[in-house]
């Protein structure tokens, strides 16, 4: 957009700078469900997109009397309302071996950082060491700290995997087991910085996945996991031959398929997609920024861009975060299923949260003229459902699946209302997604059954209760749209 002409325009006019920035940053989904206003606040998202593209924007500009823009923009962000969607306790600070093993190889290594590694109710997080403000610096790393493909195929293993034709995501997952048991690795405080366990939907067992079974999130979790395993079977060859080459540095407890597993799990919910100053986009682990949790309304949202003139990667926070309290970064606008599967967690109420579904064509005589209806107003068959009101483009699709043979016509004269237009909804069209929701309602209220049965009386661990999270949130979901069909 041409924010830099905006600015010059509307000098200090703050609001109708972000409402500008709000539409600028409306993503796939949020322009599926359609935004009434951009008055006010799209939701967390957005708001925390459009206020650090501001600022990212009005820090690069060269207009002049940007800066009284700048001053107003950060007073409305220190003033915002929203506060982070996880709660905060006070932080105890991690004082472990390893812990100051790592703050001291980090410093080392020329890594300068606003936070510290801190646990949050048990939970390890980052903490505020000082008070910080908008466009500060949270982590600075230099370009040697990153771990991407680049330091995989320098290494020593990394070499003689190379020469084996290896695929550079293979070759980043086996360097990645390899080297994080080489107590003389450059980036072995790093390693033992990170948790033994990930305890994702990636390496959960058997037992708790099936307690899934019925619900489209059980083939998601088993489609992954199956993904890995044929990864690994298929390196199977290649992880013996670098056993019986190396058994001195590399034995076959290093490169199990746990281990496999464990390496899959480090990629998938800690690395960075990282441009570099080649414009060419690399995923890296970033030491430091590993301690950063994940929230809806993040301290940190833009963070993908090595510098090319201090050859590092800066984090800057878009919004302020106090002294000793929990700094966050965002994972991505993620639901609770893909949480759980990659990361081992859930928010309750998350406002990301979605149920998939996906409508079929009624097999009948109407079935052509449905067809052509679908493909000339170009209509998908697969939808989500959200908190609050539905897609106008779900409510089209199923205008067009409930429609007798006379009302196919009129929709493919073009005669007759707007199939997006709003409006009543017909009995049909309730009639048909309640045929489609209430099976599925029921499969999450079993399998949240199944879930709480498994642990009655015994304390949930973190991925447990992840999962009855996701449950119980899919299960809101699809009673407020039954209610809005009621309603409707």
């Amino acid at each position: 957009m041409g924010l830099s002409r905006d600015i010059a325009l509307m000098g200090c006019q703050i609001t109708e700078l972000i409402k500008v920035a709000r539409i600028a940053c409306l993503n796939e989904l949020e322009l599926y469900f359609g935004v009434e206003t951009t008055e006010e606040m799209v939701n967390p998202r957005n708001e925390a997109a459009a206020l650090s593209f501001l600022l990212q924007e009005l820090t690069t500009s060269p207009e002049q009397g940007k800066g009284n823009v700048l001053s107003g923009l950060t007073a409305f962000i220190n003033g915002h309302e929203l506060t982070s969607a996880l709660p905060c306790n006070p932080p105890v600070p991690e004082e472990t071996p390893s812990a100051k093993h790592f703050d001291r190889w980090a410093s080392d290594m020329g890594i300068q950082s606003a936070v510290e590694q801190a646990k949050f109710n048990g939970l390890r997080g980052a903490a505020a060491k000082v008070t910080i403000q908008p466009l500060d610096p949270v982590v600075n790393a230099p370009w040697k700290c990153l771990i991407n493909e680049d330091t995989a195929q320098n290494s020593g293993i990394g070499q003689a995997l190379l020469m084996l034709g290896i695929e550079k995501e293979l070759l980043l997952l086996l360097y990645t087991m390899i080297d994080r048991h080489d107590k003389d690795s450059d980036f072995a405080p790093f390693w033992n910085s990170l948790p033994q366990n990930f305890s994702t939907g990636l390496s959960a067992t058997e037992e708790r996945v099936s307690r899934l079974m019925g619900t489209p999130a059980h083939s998601t979790f088993v489609e992954a996991r199956q993904h890995i395993r044929q990864q690994y079977q298929a390196a199977q060859p290649l992880l013996q031959e670098l056993t019986a080459a190396y058994p001195d540095d590399i034995t076959p407890d290093m490169v199990d398929e746990d281990m496999f597993t464990w390496a899959c799990e480090l990629w998938y919910s800690y690395a960075i997609e990282v441009e570099y100053p080649d414009g060419v986009v690399r995923q890296a682990l970033v030491p430091m920024a590993h301690f950063l949790n994940h929230s809806p309304w993040p301290h940190i949202i833009r963070y993908g861009r090595l510098d090319a003139i201090t050859n590092s990667l800066r984090l800057r926070a878009f919004r302020p975060c106090s002294a000793g309290f929990q700094c966050f970064l965002s994972y991505g606008p993620l639901p609770n299923l893909k949480l759980l599967l990659f990361y081992g967690f859930a928010l309750p109420n998350n406002p990301h949260d979605i149920v998939s579904i996906t409508l079929e064509v009624p097999v009948d005589a109407c079935k052509p003229m449905r067809d052509a209806v679908l493909d000339e107003h170009d209509i998908q068959l697969q939808h989500h459902l959200r908190r609050g009101p539905m897609s106008p483009h779900l409510l089209a699709c199923l205008k067009v699946l409930a429609a007798d043979d006379h009302t196919l016509r009129q929709m493919l004269a073009g005669s007759g209302e707007s199939l997006t237009q709003a409006g009543a909804i017909d009995l049909d069209v309730r009639e048909l997604l309640t045929a489609y929701l209430t099976p599925l309602l029921e499969a999450y209220k079993t399998a949240l059954q199944r879930c709480r049965s498994s642990h009655s009386g015994a304390l949930q661990d973190g991925f447990a209760k992840g999962m009855c999270v996701f449950l119980k949130d899919q299960i809101d979901i699809l009673e407020s749209n039954l209610q809005l069909m009621c309603c409707a």
